[in-house]
């Protein structure tokens, strides 16, 4: 109700000839569908507490073992892969395939644009490494959220990571990817409500994109996109 109350007072901005217009701001003013329901208590203490121990490891190995070399372990999209492992277990986005090759592949692409890229253009390097990365995640069906943080930090970290170079992908990405993973896989399926993970490979599709499928990625609410 609240909805259409919205669209009707912005009718006068609706008026186009072909409703591109309106079906756009339909889209914006969102489904309506609701949020995710609370997290039962004992599973938000469990999640809590594993993932406290996740983070652990990867944290004790960067200060506790690797503090007094040229290598890190703890680079800031870890946070974002520990929620995803620990917590949305069930998503394809926090299967080992996608942690792994996700962070990896993005690592690269990061790495690569920072060495492409002197440090005066790396407001153009920013974008381009996060974009990339999401385009090669999405091409190898390994796409993982925070695979374009770690293709950022690969850009804009702190000197001691980008004096890694090229091993960067193995540590800390390649290195901590497989860490979580095994404590994902260790922590998780402790507890009979939890199963991780719901495949290690991540099978294709039966179905294999067409050229049809591209098609319609062009076609938005039966308005055709006309490209040139």
């Amino acid at each position: 109700c609240h909805r259409t109350v919205v669209l009707r007072s912005l009718d006068p901005l609706m008026e186009e000839p072909d409703g591109c217009c309106s079906r756009w701001l339909s889209k914006a003013l969102g489904q309506g569908k609701p949020g995710l329901p609370r997290a039962p208590y004992l599973r938000a203490l469990y999640t809590l507490i594993i993932s406290f121990l996740g983070m652990l490891a990867v944290s004790s190995l960067h200060f506790k073992v690797l503090d007094d070399t040229d290598f890190v372990m703890l680079i800031g999209s870890q946070g974002a892969t520990a929620v995803l492992v620990f917590n949305a277990i069930e998503s394809p986005l926090a299967q080992p395939r996608h942690v792994i090759l996700g962070n990896v592949i993005s690592a690269a692409v990061g790495v690569a644009t920072r060495k492409i890229f002197s440090e005066d253009l790396t407001w153009v390097a920013v974008p381009i490494a996060v974009s990339f990365a999401i385009f090669a995640m999405d091409l190898t069906r390994t796409v993982h959220p925070p695979g374009g943080a770690t293709s950022l930090i690969a850009v804009i970290g702190s000197d001691r990571i980008k004096d890694l170079g090229w091993l960067y992908l193995a540590v800390p990405v390649l290195s901590a990817s497989v860490l979580f993973v095994l404590m994902a896989v260790v922590l998780n399926n402790m507890v009979g409500d939890r199963s991780y993970p719901t495949g290690w490979l991540g099978r294709a599709p039966v179905k294999p994109v067409t050229a049809e499928d591209n098609q319609d990625f062009l076609i938005v609410d039966s308005y055709a996109v006309t490209t040139v």
